[in-house]
Protein backbone atom coordinates (compact mmCIF):
# COMPACT_ATOMS: atom_id res chain seq x y z
CA UNK A 1 0.00 0.00 0.00
CA UNK A 2 3.09 2.44 0.80
CA UNK A 3 4.10 1.42 -2.49
CA UNK A 4 0.93 2.31 -3.82
CA UNK A 5 1.10 5.67 -2.11
CA UNK A 6 4.73 6.87 -2.71
CA UNK A 7 4.15 5.89 -6.66
CA UNK A 8 0.89 7.88 -6.92
CA UNK A 9 2.58 10.81 -4.76
CA UNK A 10 6.01 10.83 -7.18
CA UNK A 11 3.27 11.42 -10.02
CA UNK A 12 0.69 13.96 -8.63
CA UNK A 13 4.43 16.26 -8.42
CA UNK A 14 5.66 15.20 -11.44
CA UNK A 15 2.43 16.47 -13.34
CA UNK A 16 2.38 19.39 -11.47
CA UNK A 17 5.91 20.59 -12.17
CA UNK A 18 5.94 19.46 -16.22
CA UNK A 19 2.57 21.37 -16.38
CA UNK A 20 5.47 23.98 -16.94
CA UNK A 21 6.22 21.48 -20.00
CA UNK A 22 2.40 21.82 -21.18
CA UNK A 23 2.43 25.24 -21.31
CA UNK A 24 6.00 25.46 -23.20
CA UNK A 25 3.85 23.10 -25.23
CA UNK A 26 0.77 25.78 -26.49
CA UNK A 27 3.73 28.18 -27.18
CA UNK A 28 5.56 26.15 -29.42
CA UNK A 29 3.22 24.84 -31.16
CA UNK A 30 1.01 28.30 -31.20
CA UNK A 31 2.44 29.51 -34.92
CA UNK A 32 1.37 26.12 -36.64
CA UNK A 33 -2.60 27.26 -36.46
CA UNK A 34 -1.85 30.81 -36.21
CA UNK A 35 0.14 30.55 -39.73
CA UNK A 36 -3.38 28.87 -41.40
CA UNK A 37 -5.29 31.70 -40.28
CA UNK A 38 -2.90 34.31 -41.49
CA UNK A 39 -3.56 32.51 -45.04
CA UNK A 40 -7.16 31.57 -45.28
CA UNK A 41 -8.73 34.27 -42.96
CA UNK A 42 -10.94 37.34 -45.48
CA UNK A 43 -9.17 39.19 -42.75
CA UNK A 44 -5.72 38.23 -41.41
CA UNK A 45 -5.42 38.73 -38.03
CA UNK A 46 -1.87 40.44 -38.29
CA UNK A 47 -0.85 40.55 -41.86
CA UNK A 48 2.84 39.33 -42.61
CA UNK A 49 5.45 38.82 -45.18
CA UNK A 50 7.06 34.99 -45.64
CA UNK A 51 10.13 36.68 -43.72
CA UNK A 52 8.25 37.94 -40.90
CA UNK A 53 6.44 34.79 -40.62
CA UNK A 54 9.67 33.36 -40.08
CA UNK A 55 11.08 35.35 -37.81
CA UNK A 56 7.47 35.26 -35.65
CA UNK A 57 8.06 31.47 -35.66
CA UNK A 58 11.75 31.54 -34.53
CA UNK A 59 11.48 34.71 -31.97
CA UNK A 60 10.79 32.13 -28.98
CA UNK A 61 14.09 30.38 -30.01
CA UNK A 62 15.51 34.02 -28.76
CA UNK A 63 13.67 34.05 -25.28
CA UNK A 64 14.81 30.31 -24.97
CA UNK A 65 18.61 30.93 -25.71
CA UNK A 66 18.59 34.52 -23.14
CA UNK A 67 17.60 32.29 -20.32
CA UNK A 68 18.80 28.79 -19.38
CA UNK A 69 22.06 29.61 -17.92
CA UNK A 70 20.41 32.58 -15.54
CA UNK A 71 17.65 29.96 -14.55
CA UNK A 72 20.26 27.16 -13.73
CA UNK A 73 21.77 29.27 -11.78
CA UNK A 74 18.93 30.77 -9.89
CA UNK A 75 17.22 27.15 -9.09
CA UNK A 76 20.71 26.42 -7.35
CA UNK A 77 20.35 29.69 -5.19
CA UNK A 78 16.30 29.97 -4.34
CA UNK A 79 14.74 26.36 -5.49
CA UNK A 80 13.77 24.86 -8.03
CA UNK A 81 10.15 25.22 -7.23
CA UNK A 82 9.82 28.99 -6.40
CA UNK A 83 11.82 29.64 -9.77
CA UNK A 84 9.67 27.53 -12.12
CA UNK A 85 6.89 29.87 -10.25
CA UNK A 86 8.78 32.83 -11.99
CA UNK A 87 7.45 31.31 -15.58
CA UNK A 88 4.13 31.64 -15.17
CA UNK A 89 3.84 35.72 -14.95
CA UNK A 90 5.98 35.86 -18.16
CA UNK A 91 3.51 33.86 -20.40
CA UNK A 92 0.76 35.64 -19.17
CA UNK A 93 2.69 38.95 -20.22
CA UNK A 94 3.10 37.17 -23.49
CA UNK A 95 -0.14 35.90 -24.31
CA UNK A 96 -1.59 39.54 -23.07
CA UNK A 97 0.48 41.13 -26.37
CA UNK A 98 -0.74 38.61 -28.42
CA UNK A 99 -4.64 39.48 -27.61
CA UNK A 100 -4.45 43.10 -27.45
CA UNK A 101 -1.86 44.01 -29.60
CA UNK A 102 -2.00 43.70 -33.74
CA UNK A 103 1.34 44.65 -34.41
CA UNK A 104 4.23 41.95 -35.54
CA UNK A 105 6.76 43.49 -33.90
CA UNK A 106 4.78 43.74 -30.29
CA UNK A 107 4.34 39.55 -31.68
CA UNK A 108 7.84 39.21 -31.41
CA UNK A 109 8.35 40.55 -28.22
CA UNK A 110 5.85 38.03 -27.31
CA UNK A 111 7.60 35.26 -28.70
CA UNK A 112 10.62 36.23 -26.83
CA UNK A 113 8.74 36.23 -23.74
CA UNK A 114 7.28 32.50 -24.16
CA UNK A 115 10.47 31.75 -24.85
CA UNK A 116 12.13 33.14 -21.23
CA UNK A 117 9.58 30.99 -19.84
CA UNK A 118 9.40 28.07 -21.93
CA UNK A 119 13.51 28.42 -20.91
CA UNK A 120 13.32 28.21 -17.05
CA UNK A 121 10.62 25.04 -17.55
CA UNK A 122 13.29 22.91 -19.89
CA UNK A 123 15.92 23.60 -17.53
CA UNK A 124 14.25 23.02 -13.85
CA UNK A 125 11.27 20.76 -14.72
CA UNK A 126 13.86 17.56 -15.77
CA UNK A 127 16.03 18.03 -12.80
CA UNK A 128 13.42 18.18 -10.45
CA UNK A 129 11.55 15.29 -11.77
CA UNK A 130 14.98 13.07 -12.16
CA UNK A 131 15.83 14.40 -7.76
CA UNK A 132 12.19 13.18 -6.64
CA UNK A 133 11.91 10.09 -8.37
CA UNK A 134 12.53 6.36 -7.52
CA UNK A 135 15.70 5.13 -9.09
CA UNK A 136 13.02 2.34 -10.69
CA UNK A 137 10.36 4.74 -12.12
CA UNK A 138 13.23 7.75 -12.44
CA UNK A 139 12.70 6.20 -16.39
CA UNK A 140 8.82 6.24 -16.55
CA UNK A 141 8.70 9.98 -14.88
CA UNK A 142 11.28 11.59 -16.93
CA UNK A 143 8.87 10.54 -20.29
CA UNK A 144 6.33 13.05 -18.48
CA UNK A 145 8.50 15.39 -19.62
CA UNK A 146 7.90 14.70 -23.40
CA UNK A 147 4.10 13.43 -23.23
CA UNK A 148 3.37 16.79 -21.43
CA UNK A 149 5.20 18.82 -24.02
CA UNK A 150 3.02 16.99 -26.68
CA UNK A 151 -0.16 17.29 -24.89
CA UNK A 152 0.36 20.80 -25.02
CA UNK A 153 0.99 20.93 -28.89
CA UNK A 154 -2.07 18.73 -29.44
CA UNK A 155 -4.18 21.29 -27.04
CA UNK A 156 -3.05 24.83 -28.89
CA UNK A 157 -3.59 22.55 -32.66
CA UNK A 158 -6.82 21.63 -31.62
CA UNK A 159 -8.47 24.74 -30.19
CA UNK A 160 -6.21 26.74 -33.10
CA UNK A 161 -8.85 24.10 -35.60
CA UNK A 162 -11.22 25.26 -34.11
CA UNK A 163 -11.33 29.12 -32.57
CA UNK A 164 -10.64 32.16 -33.27
CA UNK A 165 -6.72 34.08 -33.04
CA UNK A 166 -7.89 36.00 -29.67
CA UNK A 167 -9.46 32.89 -28.41
CA UNK A 168 -6.71 30.77 -28.66
CA UNK A 169 -4.85 33.56 -27.27
CA UNK A 170 -6.83 33.52 -23.94
CA UNK A 171 -7.64 29.69 -24.17
CA UNK A 172 -4.08 29.44 -23.61
CA UNK A 173 -3.55 31.64 -20.93
CA UNK A 174 -5.52 29.65 -18.43
CA UNK A 175 -2.44 27.00 -18.23
CA UNK A 176 0.58 29.49 -16.58
CA UNK A 177 -2.24 30.52 -13.87
CA UNK A 178 -3.59 26.98 -13.02
CA UNK A 179 0.80 26.08 -12.93
CA UNK A 180 1.89 28.87 -10.96
CA UNK A 181 -1.45 27.93 -8.16
CA UNK A 182 -0.97 23.98 -8.29
CA UNK A 183 2.89 24.29 -7.27
CA UNK A 184 2.15 25.61 -4.12
CA UNK A 185 1.01 22.21 -2.91
CA UNK A 186 4.09 20.09 -4.03
CA UNK A 187 7.16 19.68 -1.85
CA UNK A 188 10.36 21.42 -3.02
CA UNK A 189 13.17 18.86 -4.29
CA UNK A 190 15.05 17.20 -1.63
CA UNK A 191 18.42 17.01 -2.92
CA UNK A 192 17.70 21.44 -3.36
CA UNK A 193 17.13 21.14 0.15
CA UNK A 194 20.29 18.60 0.85
CA UNK A 195 22.26 21.32 -0.90
CA UNK A 196 20.91 23.86 1.01
CA UNK A 197 21.67 22.46 4.19
CA UNK A 198 18.24 21.74 5.07
CA UNK A 199 18.29 18.41 6.22
CA UNK A 200 15.37 18.12 8.09
CA UNK A 201 13.21 19.47 5.16
CA UNK A 202 14.64 17.51 2.72
CA UNK A 203 13.58 14.52 5.10
CA UNK A 204 9.73 16.08 5.56
CA UNK A 205 9.77 16.42 1.32
CA UNK A 206 11.19 12.66 0.88
CA UNK A 207 8.77 11.47 4.05
CA UNK A 208 5.92 12.55 1.65
CA UNK A 209 6.97 11.73 -1.68
CA UNK A 210 7.81 7.78 -0.15
CA UNK A 211 4.79 7.90 1.88
CA UNK A 212 6.42 6.91 4.86
CA UNK A 213 7.60 8.53 8.06
CA UNK A 214 11.32 10.39 8.86
CA UNK A 215 13.07 7.49 10.19
CA UNK A 216 12.14 6.02 6.51
CA UNK A 217 13.89 7.99 4.74
CA UNK A 218 16.70 8.95 6.80
CA UNK A 219 19.22 6.94 4.62
CA UNK A 220 18.71 8.42 1.75
CA UNK A 221 18.93 11.38 2.92
CA UNK A 222 22.47 10.35 4.61
CA UNK A 223 23.22 9.12 0.84
CA UNK A 224 22.24 12.54 -0.74
CA UNK A 225 23.90 14.22 1.74
CA UNK A 226 27.56 11.86 1.26
CA UNK A 227 27.25 12.55 -2.50
CA UNK A 228 27.27 16.36 -2.35
CA UNK A 229 30.23 16.51 0.13
CA UNK A 230 32.88 18.04 -1.05
CA UNK A 231 31.82 19.18 -4.41
CA UNK A 232 31.52 22.28 -5.89
CA UNK A 233 29.16 23.77 -9.12
CA UNK A 234 31.87 25.87 -10.92
CA UNK A 235 32.06 25.46 -14.82
CA UNK A 236 36.00 24.22 -14.41
CA UNK A 237 34.76 21.25 -12.03
CA UNK A 238 31.63 20.68 -14.31
CA UNK A 239 33.76 19.41 -17.13
CA UNK A 240 36.31 17.71 -14.68
CA UNK A 241 33.96 15.60 -13.17
CA UNK A 242 31.36 15.57 -15.93
CA UNK A 243 32.83 16.39 -19.41
CA UNK A 244 32.42 13.11 -20.96
CA UNK A 245 28.38 12.58 -19.62
CA UNK A 246 28.41 16.27 -20.80
CA UNK A 247 29.79 15.61 -24.29
CA UNK A 248 27.54 12.80 -24.43
CA UNK A 249 24.05 14.95 -23.56
CA UNK A 250 25.27 17.71 -25.92
CA UNK A 251 25.31 15.46 -28.77
CA UNK A 252 22.60 13.57 -28.03
CA UNK A 253 20.04 17.28 -27.66
CA UNK A 254 22.06 18.67 -30.96
CA UNK A 255 21.11 15.43 -32.95
CA UNK A 256 17.39 15.52 -31.73
CA UNK A 257 17.06 19.10 -32.91
CA UNK A 258 17.89 18.32 -36.54
CA UNK A 259 16.53 15.02 -36.69
CA UNK A 260 13.18 16.99 -37.39
CA UNK A 261 10.89 16.71 -34.68
CA UNK A 262 11.11 20.50 -33.77
CA UNK A 263 10.50 21.66 -36.98
CA UNK A 264 7.54 19.10 -37.72
CA UNK A 265 6.33 21.02 -34.66
CA UNK A 266 5.93 24.35 -35.12
CA UNK A 267 5.20 24.15 -39.07
CA UNK A 268 2.88 20.74 -38.41
CA UNK A 269 -0.01 22.35 -40.96
CA UNK A 270 2.35 23.75 -43.69
CA UNK A 271 3.30 20.75 -44.60
CA UNK A 272 0.25 20.15 -45.82
CA UNK A 273 -1.41 23.42 -46.30
CA UNK A 274 -0.09 24.02 -50.07
CA UNK A 275 -2.13 20.90 -51.38
CA UNK A 276 -5.65 21.51 -52.94
CA UNK A 277 -5.91 17.84 -53.56
CA UNK A 278 -5.72 17.06 -50.15
CA UNK A 279 -9.21 16.22 -48.14
CA UNK A 280 -8.18 16.43 -44.78
CA UNK A 281 -7.17 20.12 -43.69
CA UNK A 282 -3.57 21.22 -42.94
CA UNK A 283 -5.08 21.23 -38.87
CA UNK A 284 -6.40 18.34 -38.82
CA UNK A 285 -3.44 16.76 -40.29
CA UNK A 286 -1.52 18.69 -37.42
CA UNK A 287 -3.80 17.46 -34.77
CA UNK A 288 -3.41 13.57 -36.51
CA UNK A 289 0.19 14.32 -36.25
CA UNK A 290 -0.01 15.29 -32.29
CA UNK A 291 -2.31 11.91 -31.63
CA UNK A 292 0.51 9.73 -33.13
CA UNK A 293 2.68 11.25 -31.08
CA UNK A 294 1.04 11.32 -27.95
CA UNK A 295 1.22 7.23 -28.81
CA UNK A 296 4.87 7.05 -28.86
CA UNK A 297 4.96 8.91 -25.48
CA UNK A 298 2.63 6.34 -24.06
CA UNK A 299 4.65 3.63 -25.49
CA UNK A 300 7.77 5.05 -24.47
CA UNK A 301 6.75 5.07 -20.70
CA UNK A 302 5.54 1.49 -20.77
CA UNK A 303 9.02 0.36 -22.37
CA UNK A 304 11.76 2.53 -20.80
CA UNK A 305 12.49 1.22 -17.81
CA UNK A 306 11.31 -2.83 -18.48
CA UNK A 307 13.95 -2.90 -21.65
CA UNK A 308 16.45 -0.10 -20.91
CA UNK A 309 17.07 3.28 -22.70
CA UNK A 310 19.88 1.52 -25.26
CA UNK A 311 17.38 -0.39 -26.67
CA UNK A 312 15.28 2.35 -27.24
CA UNK A 313 16.98 4.88 -28.28
CA UNK A 314 18.47 2.76 -30.88
CA UNK A 315 15.37 2.01 -32.74
CA UNK A 316 14.18 5.56 -32.53
CA UNK A 317 17.07 7.14 -34.17
CA UNK A 318 16.97 4.23 -36.69
CA UNK A 319 13.06 4.83 -37.31
CA UNK A 320 13.13 8.47 -37.36
CA UNK A 321 16.00 8.07 -39.90
CA UNK A 322 13.56 5.76 -42.25
CA UNK A 323 11.11 7.65 -42.00
CA UNK A 324 12.78 10.82 -43.12
CA UNK A 325 13.65 9.37 -45.85
CA UNK A 326 10.29 8.14 -46.95
CA UNK A 327 8.87 11.84 -46.10
CA UNK A 328 11.80 13.33 -48.89
CA UNK A 329 10.16 11.31 -51.46
CA UNK A 330 6.97 11.97 -50.95
CA UNK A 331 7.28 15.25 -51.09
CA UNK A 332 10.01 15.63 -53.83
CA UNK A 333 6.72 13.67 -55.94
CA UNK A 334 3.78 15.70 -56.27
CA UNK A 335 0.26 13.59 -55.50
CA UNK A 336 1.63 11.84 -52.31
CA UNK A 337 0.43 13.49 -49.58
CA UNK A 338 -0.76 10.31 -47.81
CA UNK A 339 2.45 9.44 -48.44
CA UNK A 340 3.77 12.04 -46.34
CA UNK A 341 0.96 12.53 -43.80
CA UNK A 342 2.27 8.78 -42.90
CA UNK A 343 6.11 9.22 -43.11
CA UNK A 344 5.55 12.13 -40.73
CA UNK A 345 3.19 10.24 -38.18
CA UNK A 346 5.88 7.84 -38.12
CA UNK A 347 8.74 10.46 -37.71
CA UNK A 348 6.19 11.63 -34.44
CA UNK A 349 5.91 8.32 -33.31
CA UNK A 350 9.49 7.17 -33.41
CA UNK A 351 10.89 10.10 -32.16
CA UNK A 352 8.34 10.37 -29.04
CA UNK A 353 8.99 7.05 -28.58
CA UNK A 354 12.51 7.47 -27.88
CA UNK A 355 14.92 10.09 -28.41
CA UNK A 356 12.68 12.99 -27.69
CA UNK A 357 11.68 11.70 -23.46
CA UNK A 358 15.31 10.25 -23.20
CA UNK A 359 16.75 13.07 -24.26
CA UNK A 360 15.55 14.04 -20.72
CA UNK A 361 16.21 10.85 -19.14
CA UNK A 362 19.74 11.10 -19.29
CA UNK A 363 20.09 14.53 -19.12
CA UNK A 364 18.90 14.17 -15.66
CA UNK A 365 20.42 10.90 -14.44
CA UNK A 366 24.02 11.64 -15.86
CA UNK A 367 24.96 14.75 -13.09
CA UNK A 368 25.61 14.95 -9.86
CA UNK A 369 22.91 17.62 -7.67
CA UNK A 370 25.91 20.09 -7.71
CA UNK A 371 26.13 20.04 -11.74
CA UNK A 372 22.76 19.23 -12.38
CA UNK A 373 21.67 22.63 -13.02
CA UNK A 374 24.88 24.23 -14.56
CA UNK A 375 24.96 21.12 -16.73
CA UNK A 376 20.95 21.37 -17.88
CA UNK A 377 21.95 25.25 -18.47
CA UNK A 378 24.58 24.65 -20.96
CA UNK A 379 22.52 22.21 -22.55
CA UNK A 380 19.59 24.23 -23.04
CA UNK A 381 21.56 27.17 -24.20
CA UNK A 382 23.69 25.06 -27.23
CA UNK A 383 20.47 22.80 -27.59
CA UNK A 384 18.52 26.14 -28.38
CA UNK A 385 21.14 27.87 -30.25
CA UNK A 386 20.61 24.52 -32.49
CA UNK A 387 16.93 25.08 -32.51
CA UNK A 388 16.81 28.85 -33.80
CA UNK A 389 19.30 27.78 -36.26
CA UNK A 390 16.84 24.67 -37.80
CA UNK A 391 13.96 26.50 -37.73
CA UNK A 392 15.37 29.59 -39.50
CA UNK A 393 17.12 27.74 -42.21
CA UNK A 394 13.52 25.29 -43.10
CA UNK A 395 11.86 28.34 -45.02
CA UNK A 396 14.99 29.15 -46.65
CA UNK A 397 15.93 26.11 -47.51
CA UNK A 398 12.53 24.43 -48.61
CA UNK A 399 12.02 27.95 -50.97
CA UNK A 400 15.40 27.16 -52.26
CA UNK A 401 15.43 23.15 -52.79
CA UNK A 402 12.19 22.05 -51.97
CA UNK A 403 10.96 20.84 -48.92
CA UNK A 404 12.41 17.80 -48.96
CA UNK A 405 15.89 18.71 -48.99
CA UNK A 406 15.38 19.52 -45.16
CA UNK A 407 13.88 16.11 -44.53
CA UNK A 408 16.86 14.19 -46.48
CA UNK A 409 19.03 16.53 -43.70
CA UNK A 410 17.34 15.39 -40.91
CA UNK A 411 17.28 11.78 -42.21
CA UNK A 412 21.01 12.25 -42.23
CA UNK A 413 21.12 13.42 -38.81
CA UNK A 414 19.15 10.59 -37.34
CA UNK A 415 21.40 7.94 -38.64
CA UNK A 416 24.49 9.99 -36.89
CA UNK A 417 22.41 10.37 -33.46
CA UNK A 418 21.95 6.18 -34.07
CA UNK A 419 25.73 5.69 -34.44
CA UNK A 420 26.60 8.05 -31.02
CA UNK A 421 24.21 6.33 -29.16
CA UNK A 422 25.27 2.87 -30.72
CA UNK A 423 28.90 3.78 -29.55
CA UNK A 424 28.81 6.00 -26.14
CA UNK A 425 25.76 5.93 -24.50
CA UNK A 426 25.68 3.48 -21.37
CA UNK A 427 23.00 1.69 -19.94
CA UNK A 428 21.61 3.35 -16.73
CA UNK A 429 18.33 1.67 -16.44
CA UNK A 430 17.28 1.15 -12.58
CA UNK A 431 21.11 2.60 -11.33
CA UNK A 432 21.21 5.28 -8.41
CA UNK A 433 22.50 8.77 -9.03
CA UNK A 434 25.90 7.37 -7.68
CA UNK A 435 25.73 4.13 -9.74
CA UNK A 436 25.81 6.03 -12.76
CA UNK A 437 28.71 8.57 -11.54
CA UNK A 438 30.95 5.84 -10.89
CA UNK A 439 29.66 4.26 -14.48
CA UNK A 440 31.34 7.46 -16.07
CA UNK A 441 34.56 6.74 -13.98
CA UNK A 442 34.91 3.35 -14.55
CA UNK A 443 35.00 2.28 -10.74
CA UNK A 444 33.12 -0.22 -9.37
CA UNK A 445 30.74 1.65 -6.41
CA UNK A 446 30.30 0.34 -3.69
CA UNK A 447 27.10 -1.08 -2.10
CA UNK A 448 24.88 1.10 -0.80
CA UNK A 449 21.17 1.42 -0.05
CA UNK A 450 19.00 2.50 -2.41
CA UNK A 451 15.52 4.50 -2.25
CA UNK A 452 13.62 1.50 -0.94
CA UNK A 453 15.83 1.45 1.55
CA UNK A 454 17.54 -2.19 -0.17
CA UNK A 455 21.09 -3.13 0.19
Amino acid sequence: MKSYVSTLRQVLATLTITLSVFMAGTFFGWPSPVTQMMKHSIIPPINMTSSQESWMVTAIEIGNLIFPLPAGFLMDTFGRRLCLMASGPLALAGWALVVFTKDVRCLYVARILHGCSMAIAFVISPVYVGEIAGNKIRGSLSVFFQGMNIMGLLLVYAVGWCSSYNTLALSMSVVPVLLTVSLFFIPESPYYLVMAGDKKGAAESLSWLRATDIAGVEEEVRVMSSSESNMSGSPKDLLKRSGKPLAIVLVVGTSLIFSGISVIEAYASTAFGDSSDFSITADACAVMLGVVAMLGVAFSATVVDRFGRRPVLLLSCTGLALSNLVSAYGLYHVHMEWLVLVALGATMFCGNAGLMPLATTILCEYFPTTDRALANGITQFVVTIASLLSLKIYQPVSDMYGMHANFLLFAADAAFSAIVVYMFVPETKGKSFEEIEMLFKKKKPKAVRNRAGKV
